[in-house]
């Protein structure tokens, strides 16, 4: 799943705030990099993998990539002295939570460490609830065709394509960008044709091509090809931490890596108490 987050990232980097168009573009080019989606993938990873404040590791590895394109609000709590989280909704939330799925011992854990690392920054009711839907689906390896049902069930609407493309919105909220990543991997039948489809849409799209090649490897499997083609645009400890996390992923690790990043997160106290019912249902 983390993989298949940072390909869908790099691949629609260059391709950010550009019209919809159609799904056969060239797949990689010229201006082709990780962003911030990729950055803090890799910054939750770690977290979850060290056991260390995710706040703490958001701070680590957005500064290290400074210029990586980090939104507004994002950029100003990077810089504060505060690690209070900032109310938004947006899709910063969501475009990080593979490493959650893919460390989990289930679905409920999964969604519990995606709620948590969300609430670090992201600690709007709206984000939170994304964030579960997106993390929870690439637990489940839903099968595409059940993907629209399964969103509906967090609130989150999965438009059809055409709709998507004909509007071209620049949608940066959590909830319209995990619809619209739902939307490419239900149309699609691999990880690159999913990715294809969310850079298709225009706007966002880096970030939803991330979030749409994360949901893709859960219901398709890893397209290592697809990773090794995508490896040259990746920065080294970028790589070396997704390899770390599937090393891990692979091995089934348990719930005591959640269960310290809840406590040492700044969050609400009613979403620790939330996220550990999950953890010890």
């Amino acid at each position: 799943m983390i993989r298949g987050a940072i390909c869908g990232d790099v691949i629609g980097s260059r391709w950010e705030g550009a019209a919809a168009q159609d799904p056969g573009f060239e797949l990689l080019g010229t201006g082709c990099c990780a962003t911030d989606d990729s950055v803090l993938t890799a910054a939750v990873a770690e977290a979850l993998l060290d056991g260390t404040p995710v706040a703490a590791a958001l701070r680590r590895w957005g500064n290290r990539h400074a210029d990586a394109g980090y939104g507004a609000l994002f950029s100003g709590w990077l810089t504060s002295v505060s690690d209070r989280p900032y109310g938004s909704f947006g899709n910063g939330a969501p475009m990080r939570c593979s490493p959650c799925a893919l460390l989990a011992t289930g679905i409920r854990h999964a969604e519990a460490l995606a709620v948590a690392q969300a609430a670090a920054t992201h600690n709007h009711p709206d984000a939170l609830r994304a964030t579960a839907a997106a993390a929870g689906a690439m637990a489940r390896g839903a099968r595409r065709a059940d993907l629209p049902s399964l969103m509906e069930r967090y609130g989150i609407a999965v438009p059809e394509l055409a709709a998507l493309r004909a509007s071209s919105i620049f949608d940066v909220t959590a909830t319209g960008t995990v619809g619209a990543a739902a939307a490419c991997v239900a149309a699609a039948e691999s990880v690159e044709a999913a990715i294809r489809l969310a850079v298709s849409l225009g706007g966002d799209t880096d970030t939803t091509a991330c979030v749409g090649g994360a949901l893709a490897e859960a219901v398709f499997g890893c397209d290592i090809a697809l990773w090794r083609r995508v490896g040259p645009h990746v920065p080294n400890d970028i790589a070396q931490i997704a390899e770390r996390a599937v090393a891990a992923g692979e091995r089934t690790q348990t719930a005591p890596w959640g269960r310290r990043l809840l406590d040492r997160l700044v969050v609400a106290p009613r979403l620790i108490r939330s996220a550990r019912d999950a953890l010890d249902a």
